[in-house]
């Protein structure tokens, strides 16, 4: 006859809390989970869906607002317009020139003053200065610090570059696409 094993008690205490767990508070915990989830809103609630359902954002918007233009077409305005080129067609330069004097004008809602730029300025600003600090704290270079410091410096310069060279760009394209 086999009997218990003295000290099994706590492990078959443990083994009924492991079972317990997995059989009936997890499937609870997912079915709260899900009951929540699909009475919450959809993702893009707010914001304005083209034709297929994707979201627009507000250049797209004001392209689909002010011309009749198929999206392909759109596409490549607004390609022309943030590369500071011509627009492809002919007919299509007076809408691009709208566009880059509804953007500068400040009409449009966008990043044309170039705020994830200073964001990005601002955090590679201070990746800079924390490698710096703790690289003085340490007393030495600190080997594992170079390659953020580094990343932090590109990204301080690229940021603060951005808003000048989209600026400059959208001007670019008003000239082009007279």
């Amino acid at each position: 006859m086999i009997g218990v094993l003295p000290g099994t008690t706590g492990i078959m205490w443990v083994g009924l809390i492991v079972v317990t767990v997995i059989g009936t508070v997890l499937p609870g915990a997912a079915w709260w989970l899900t009951r929540r989830m699909a009475s919450g809103k959809p993702p893009y609630s707010r914001t304005r869906m083209d034709a297929f359902g994707a979201p627009m954002d507000a250049v797209e918007a004001w392209l689909a607002d002010h011309t009749a233009l198929p999206a392909l077409r759109r596409w490549s305005i607004r390609q022309a317009v943030f590369g500071g080129r011509v627009a492809d067609e002919q007919s299509l330069r007076p809408v691009a020139q709208q566009l880059a004097v509804a953007l500068l004008a400040g009409e449009i809602n966008s990043d044309i003053q170039g705020w994830s730029g200073w964001a990005l300025a601002v955090v590679g600003g201070s990746e800079v200065i924390f490698a710096v600090v703790a690289c003085l704290v340490a007393g030495r270079v600190v080997p594992w610090l170079v390659a953020p410091a580094a990343y932090g410096a590109v990204a301080l310069t690229a940021g603060l570059i951005r808003p000048r060279l989209l600026r400059s760009r959208l001007e670019r394209a008003v000239r082009l696409n007279t």
